[in-house]
């Protein structure tokens, strides 16, 4: 089906389109499904929202994330990714293998996945936990897609907290102490997963922390550190999309934590990686005994992938 794309002032966070109902029954397509959208020699995926007002028909209706599309549109009924069935072994406890894990990666960062999708695998991998295998397979496939900074001297400083532990501001303080003392840190933050604010949004109050990569050589080679959000330069991207389906449920199940923590790590060009463990009542880990289990996943993960990851574990619930 030929279409003409319209764009629609809509800002949303899976690529959308907009069908009008006569053109979606005559394609034979429901909301939250699928199309192949081709207009000269490129292509996208885009998932379907309907309606009878806001587009007519013959007109696709395009928001602001796809907004590069213009022009002649044609519309075909795109197959649904293997990744939905993966997930739903997930649902099922069902261990997942690398190549499966690699291709729901693959599948986020295309944005071939939905929403309501990548809500499930966030749920999955939270009631039924990832495995150590599954863990260092999935770090590895997320540091895979996207940017990595690569650094002419041997030892990559970096630190992070687990976080959940409001007020903590350690970061601020210890990238300029590192970098004083002569080491390279260009310290990649995220934003809130479970709390008000993370490291990227507090440090946003004060100064700038969106840069692309070579701005980020740039200052590190300048001052020996930086204090920048992850999000802005496409390390481990996938990292950040799976964060916005967590945030609403304020969850950071174990597995996909390590990941998120280390994917980007691997990305940035780490080496040597310190990772704070606040314990305690409120704290994302309950107890000592967790909080030791965790460092010991980190560690492991960590000799995986060639880094040193050292953790240290605090009380949380005396700050």
């Amino acid at each position: 089906m030929q279409l003409v794309a319209e764009h629609i002032d809509i800002g949303t966070r899976s690529p959308t389109v907009l069908l009008n109902e006569s053109d979606a029954a005559e394609l034979g397509v429901h909301a939250l499904e699928r199309v192949q959208l081709r207009w000269g020699e490129r292509t996208a995926i885009g998932i379907v929202e309907l309606t009878d007002e806001l587009v007519s028909e013959g007109t696709l209706g395009v928001t602001r994330r796809l907004g590069h599309i213009e022009g002649d549109v044609e519309v075909s009924v795109a197959p649904q990714p293997d990744s939905v069935y993966y997930i739903r072994k997930k649902l099922d406890d069902i261990e997942l293998e690398a190549d499966e894990l690699s291709q729901i990666v693959r599948d986020i960062y295309d944005e071939r996945l939905a929403d309501v999708e990548l809500g499930a695998y966030v749920s999955a991998t939270y009631t039924n936990g990832l495995s150590m295998e599954e863990t260092m397979h999935l770090t590895e496939s997320m540091a895979d897609v996207g940017e990595t900074i690569a650094w002419e001297v041997p030892v990559i400083a970096d630190k992070h907290s687990i976080g959940g532990v409001a007020g903590n501001r350690v970061t601020p303080i210890l990238v300029p102490i590192v970098a004083a003392a002569g080491l390279k840190i260009p310290k990649t933050s995220s934003r809130a997963v479970t709390s008000a604010a993370g490291t990227a949004d507090t440090m946003e109050v004060l100064c700038d922390v969106a840069f692309s990569v070579a701005e980020i050589r740039d200052i590190v080679g300048k001052t020996g550190g930086c204090l920048v959000w992850g999000g802005a330069v496409n390390l481990s991207p996938v990292d950040d999309r799976i964060i916005r389906a967590e945030t609403p449920l304020s969850i950071d199940p174990k597995g996909q934590l390590i990941a998120s923590v280390l994917s980007k790590k691997k990305s940035a060009g780490s080496t040597n990686v310190v990772v704070d463990i606040p314990y305690g009542e409120g704290a994302k880990v309950e107890s000592l005994a967790e909080a030791r289990e965790l460092a010991e996943d980190f560690n492991r993960v960590g000799d995986h992938l060639g880094m040193a990851v050292e953790c240290a574990i605090t009380n949380g619930a005396r700050r």
